[in-house]
C-alpha cells in the first residue's frame, strides 16, 4: 500500500480534489444557476388573479385594520397587599380597545375603552399602560 501511494499519491491526490471541485461547481450551478427556462416568461393566469383579488381587497384590508387591536402597553406594579400586579392596554388605532388588569381587590378584570379612555375613572396603572399603547400610537 505504501508503494502505491509512494508512486500514484499525488495523482490521487489531484484527482480526488478534481472530483470535489466538479462536484461543488454541480452544486453551486444546481443551486445558484439560470432558472428553467420551459416557462417563457410567461406569467401565470392563476398568480395575476390572486393578485388582482387582493388588490380588490384593499380598502376592505383598511377598513379592518381600524378596528385591530394595534397598539399595547403593559404596566408591573404592586398593588396594596404587596403582590404583584399588572395592567395591560390593548387598543386599536381610534383608541377603543380592553383594560385587562389584576389585582388584590378584584382578582382578574376586564373592561372596554372608548376614545384612550379619556373621561373614565382609571388606576394610576391602567393610565400608565394607556400612555404607553398611546406612545406607539404616536410614532
Amino acid at each position: 500500500m505504501d508503494a502505491l501511494w509512494t508512486t500514484y499519491g499525488f495523482y490521487l491526490w489531484g484527482l480526488t480534489t478534481l472530483l470535489v471541485i466538479i462536484a461543488l461547481v454541480w452544486l453551486g450551478w444546481m443551486s445558484f444557476g439560470p432558472e428553467d427556462a420551459s416557462g417563457g416568461g410567461e406569467v401565470d393566469p392563476a398568480a395575476l388573479e390572486q393578485v388582482q383579488s387582493l388588490i380588490d381587497s384593499q380598502p376592505l384590508l383598511q377598513a379592518s385594520i381600524g378596528r385591530a387591536m394595534q397598539f399595547s402597553g403593559l404596566e408591573h406594579y404592586t398593588d396594596d397587599t404587596g403582590r404583584q400586579a399588572f395592567a395591560l392596554a390593548l387598543f386599536n388605532a381610534r383608541g377603543d380597545g380592553l383594560l385587562i388588569g389584576n389585582d388584590a381587590d378584584s382578582g382578574l378584570a376586564v373592561r372596554a375603552v372608548k376614545g384612550w379612555g379619556e373621561g373614565a375613572t382609571l388606576s394610576t396603572p391602567e393610565q400608565a399602560a394607556i400612555t404607553q399603547a398611546r406612545g406607539q400610537n404616536k410614532s
